[in-house]
Formats: structure tokens, C-alpha cells, sequence
């Protein structure tokens, strides 16, 4: 899904904000006041506020704890019907919270998925269902007419309707994915993120200490982070931050609205397929357990950095450590490298492949992609095009392939996937 946010902006999109509650600050009475209390702040000089809602607590795992033991087949069981249990948790929230609201004074309203202006639309894919951007867009921009009578909207996260009227889950992370589409079709100013941290920090606080609070990062490297088990948001919500507004994730004990916290920033592209302008060398060092050698990955590593080698990437396994320099000067790289090799006598010899290109591919049509790699390996084979090696780093994948054929590659690897 592309999200350009360069649509015609609703009224009082300007002053919009869509805030998102996620299920720990709303788990027992105090947090759910103090989370309504939160909101209020952000109701002032004719600001508008959709909220985004989570399940209380551990409702959803409760509610699937539940089905798991009570139906023959468990999770494996209608996957239609337990999108509709599981959906009542967010349906009971977005009725509780915008109860308490109300009672603090507040003009708010909730939406509910059985109401005809339901805006969130998704595919017939039971317990994981993808959301239809468009459909969902064409529905979504009706809800600026719910504000002429409420400043605040409430309305549930993590679940959608199929174009047939059957209730779907969006899966994890499907709180944010709901936030994230109806501040893109609304045109919201900001997204805020509401949670039990204060913000992404540089490591998990619960088993690090020390740790800082990031102020701001790219989409793209949070996504990283997503990938090595880090889920302060779900990578796959992340695909559907819009291009164009800023998302803020605060403390739910913060003061107001207005709380400093970490700003994500920029998007997903939909598929980038990117030649590094770099022509390549790879240099393959052999030896016995040779990422397992302290002293040689030591002097290997400080040699790097001492001079300042530009390194395109690197990749181990049990014998060997392959890097990727670029062309320019690369002889005497080479050469500092044969010396360090000569002095441990755990490396046995190195080769080197010259006339390289790397080609990275990210974007949201590689994460959609089940089995990319094998995609586009596959691909390249078909045609009679080498990869000389690959790695991957946080959300993308580089290939390595001769300088020759990489223009040619990069087309396939773009049709490939376009195919698909």
C-alpha cells in the first residue's frame, strides 16, 4: 500500500489528531482514567481527536485462551468465528473508554464495526487479513462528517469487515495499522502513540540497563529492530505509516498530548530496487572456525577502522568471513589484509572475484512477498544471471551479481515482483 497523503485534506483536517491506546494503558480502571484523562488534553483551540483503541489488558488472550479450550480444533478451528470473538474486545473497549470520557466531560462518540459508516476494510483472511487501502480510504474520509457533532471519535483498533460484511482480525500489530490508515485517509497532523514507555529506546529496559530514549528514527531502521524481536511496533503496521505525517510514541503517564517521546519518521517504499553505484570487489577469507577467532576478527575489524576501509557488507559462517569493498583502491586493501591472514595461523588463504555489483531491494512488496529471496533467486537463475552472494540487514536483501548483468537484474527483480 502506498501511502502519498496528497489527497484532498477533509474539514478541520488540520487540527486533527488520531491518537492510539494500546491494550497495557487500558488495563484496570486507573489506567483507563488516566488514559481518558490523557485525551482531554489534546481536545483544545478546535483540535479534533480520533481515537484508536486496543482491548483492555490481555482481552484478546483471554478471549483466545478461551476458544483454545473450549473448541475441538482450538485456533485451528472457524477461523470466521473466532475473528467475531476476539473482535468483542475491541468492541467492549471503545464503549467503556468512550463512556469515561463522556463523563469527564467530553463530546465523544464511538464507532462501532456493525454501523454503516465502518470505515476499515479488509481481505477474506481470517486471523492475519490484509487491509484493503483503497476501499477502506473511499469510506474513511465520510467519518470527517462524525466530528461536526463530537470532538472525539472512538473507534476499535485490530479489527476490519470483509466487502461482504464478515468481521475480520487484522492480526498483530492491527491497533497501529488502524491508526496509521485513517490518519493517512483524514489527513490528521499527527499520530500518538499511547504505551507504558516513554518511547523506542537504544535497548529493552527490562533486560539492559542504562538504556536512552531514541528522539527520532526512520521508519525503516524501527523495522530493523522489528526483525531481530524488538516489537515496539509491529513491522507490519509499520508498512502503513503515511508519507507525510509524523507519528509520536509517549508515555500513557505522561501530562498531556503534548509530551516529548520518539518521532518515526518517513515510510515504507513500495519496492526499491537500488544498484549501489559502487563497483564491488568481494574478498573471501578461508580458515578453521574463523569468525571464532577473537584475535584474528580483532586485528581484521581495527584494521577497518583504523583506515577507514569503506566496506559495502559482510557476511560469515563457520569458515570463512566475505567482505564487499568497493573497486577504487582496492589493491591495497587487498594486500593489508593478505598480511593480517599471514599472522594468524587459523586463516589459511583468501580469493577475491572482481567486476561486482550490489543490488539492494526493500519496500513493502518484499515484506508482502512470501518467500522473496527464493523469488528472486529463482528469477536471476531463470535467466541465466549469478548471485555471487547475498545478505540481508534489518528489512531489505542485497544480492551480489557480475557488474555486467546488474541493470539487467535489476529489471527482473522489479518484474518479479510485480508479477507476483
Amino acid at each position: 500500500m502506498k501511502n502519498t497523503n496528497n489527497k484532498k485534506t477533509p474539514k478541520n483536517a488540520s487540527t486533527l489528531l488520531v491518537v492510539k491506546i494500546g491494550g497495557s494503558s487500558l488495563q484496570g480502571a486507573e489506567k483507563i482514567k488516566s488514559a481518558a484523562q490523557l485525551v482531554k488534553t489534546g481536545i483544545k483551540n478546535g483540535t479534533k481527536l480520533l481515537v484508536v483503541t486496543s482491548a483492555m489488558g490481555k482481552t484478546t488472550d483471554d478471549l483466545m485462551q478461551l476458544v483454545e479450550e473450549t473448541h475441538p480444533n482450538g485456533e485451528n478451528g472457524n477461523k470466521e468465528n473466532i475473528d467475531d470473538i476476539l473482535a468483542m474486545g475491541e468492541r467492549t473497549s471503545i464503549r467503556i473508554f468512550c463512556s469515561v470520557l463522556q463523563s469527564l466531560g467530553v463530546k465523544a462518540h464511538y464507532l462501532d464495526i456493525e454501523k454503516n459508516n465502518w470505515p476499515i476494510i479488509t481481505d477474506n483472511a481470517h486471523g492475519n487479513a490484509k487491509i484493503l487501502a483503497e476501499e477502506t480510504k473511499k469510506r474513511a474520509v465520510r467519518l470527517a462528517e462524525a466530528f461536526a457533532e463530537a470532538d472525539a471519535l472512538i473507534v476499535p483498533g485490530f479489527i476490519g469487515k470483509t466487502l461482504s460484511g464478515k468481521i475480520t482480525t487484522i492480526g498483530r500489530g492491527g491497533s497501529d495499522s488502524t491508526a496509521f490508515v485513517l490518519a493517512d485517509a483524514l489527513g490528521a497532523k499527527e499520530i500518538i502513540l499511547i504505551s507504558d514507555i516513554d518511547g523506542i529506546r537504544t535497548s529493552d529496559p527490562k533486560r539492559i540497563a542504562g538504556t536512552q530514549k531514541i528522539d527520532k528514527i526512520d521508519a525503516l531502521k524501527l523495522a530493523g529492530m522489528s526483525d531481530s524481536g524488538r516489537k515496539f511496533i509491529h513491522k507490519k503496521a509499520l508498512y502503513y505509516k503515511p508519507a507525510g505525517i509524523d507519528v509520536k510514541m509517549i508515555s500513557n503517564k505522561s501530562a498531556s498530548l503534548d509530551a516529548q517521546g520518539t518521532v518515526i519518521t518517513n515510510t515504507f517504499p513500495e519496492l526499491d530496487v537500488e544498484i549501489n553505484l559502487h563497483k564491488a570487489q568481494s574478498l573471501t577469507i578461508m580458515g578453521n572456525s574463523l569468525p571464532s577467532s577473537h584475535e584474528f576478527m580483532a586485528d581484521l575489524i581495527s584494521y577497518i577502522a583504523k583506515e577507514k576501509v569503506a566496506l559495502l557488507g559482510m557476511t560469515t559462517d563457520s569458515e570463512s568471513v566475505v567482505l564487499y569493498f568497493p573497486a577504487e583502491n582496492f589493491m591495497p586493501v587487498a594486500q593489508s589484509i593478505h598480511d593480517i591472514i599471514i599472522r594468524h595461523k587459523e586463516a589459511i588463504a583468501m580469493a577475491v572475484r572482481e567486476e561486482l555489483a550490489i543490488i539492494k531491494t526493500n519496500g513493502i512488496g518484499l515484506q508482502e512477498t512470501p518467500g522473496s529471496l527464493a523469488l528472486i533467486s529463482g528469477t536471476l537463475s531463470k535467466n541465466g544471471i549469478n548471485i555471487y552472494g547475498f545478505y540481508n540487514t534489518m528489512s531489505e536483501i542485497f544480492l551480489v551479481v557480475e557488474w555486467e548483468k546488474r541493470e539487467e537484474a535489476q529489471r527482473l527483480i522489479k518484474g518479479a515482483f510485480e508479477a507476483d
